[in-house]
């Protein structure tokens, strides 16, 4: 189902090609701390090397942002950028002024990629979006009102796993221009599969998809999903989208 991602050809003394397949920026944060960590692999959150090929464009056009939502009458979401640096196979960085006791925080990040044409992929612009609910708190609403005033909906997933149940909301469907249904994947940390699950919506701006799982402990979650857009050049946008979470075996939303 899966098309392929992204492959570039880069030559030192051998040539080291990252396969087109799978590979994706997957977001990681740490509860206690606002510490983030950020890698380019095939496997959810697992070091493959393949960051290193991406270095100048990382260094170009990657950026990281914390956005905190209003959790009192009348208070608005804020975003602001978060500082990086690119050690090893690894993006890390840490929110400034972070307090896990009150903050409901969504990090989010992108890296605009440009035109691509290989392997099967011909687009005006290949976009990776990245995301994580892991400091959301379950009772701040996650709907931004500000979206709705805007042609384009931002393409972005929700993730929740509570209960033996992953469910996963994709918004910013409304305008995509695939004819197939779109397909989205869920993994737990250290990259094991858990599901994959067709979608399908058209005429409403966002899909739901759940599934049952049997994990029985308390880990991170990952769910990952692509889409293309109408482009100004005609070949389209194409746009990969990651989130992740804390799964939870026994809990109450």
């Amino acid at each position: 189902m899966w098309t392929n991602t992204v492959a570039i050809i880069l030559g030192i003394s051998n040539l080291l090609m990252v396969p087109t397949d799978g590979h994706f920026f997957w977001l990681n944060v740490d509860k206690a701390t606002g510490e983030i960590e950020v890698t380019f692999s095939e496997k959810a959150g697992v070091l493959d090397g393949a960051i290193k090929i991406l270095e100048e464009k990382i260094q170009d056009r990657f950026a990281l942002f914390a956005m905190s939502l209003g959790e009192g009458e009348g208070k608005r979401p804020t975003r602001k950028s978060i500082d990086w640096h690119l050690e090893d196979e690894r993006i890390v960085g840490a929110i400034a002024d972070y307090d896990p006791s009150s903050s409901s925080i969504i990090v989010s990040g992108h890296l605009d990629f440009g035109p691509f044409s290989e392997y099967g992929i011909d687009v005006d612009d290949l976009q990776y979006h990245f995301f994580s609910d892991q400091l959301l708190s379950t009772n701040t609403p996650m709907k931004i009102l500000a979206h709705e005033h805007m042609r384009e909906k931002p393409f972005y997933v929700e993730l929740v796993g509570c209960n033996s149940e992953i469910a996963a909301t994709i918004h910013g469907l409304s305008t995509s221009i695939d004819e197939a249904p779109l397909s989205i994947c869920f993994y737990e940390l250290g990259g094991q599969e858990i599901a994959c699950q067709d979608v399908e919506a058209k005429d409403d701006d966002a899909a739901v998809a759940k599934i049952s799982t049997n994990l029985e402990i308390t880990t991170t979650i990952f769910a990952k999903i692509h889409a293309t857009f109408p482009s100004e050049g005609g070949k389209g946008s194409r746009k990969y989208a990651t989130v992740s979470d804390n799964y939870e075996p026994q809990c109450s939303y």
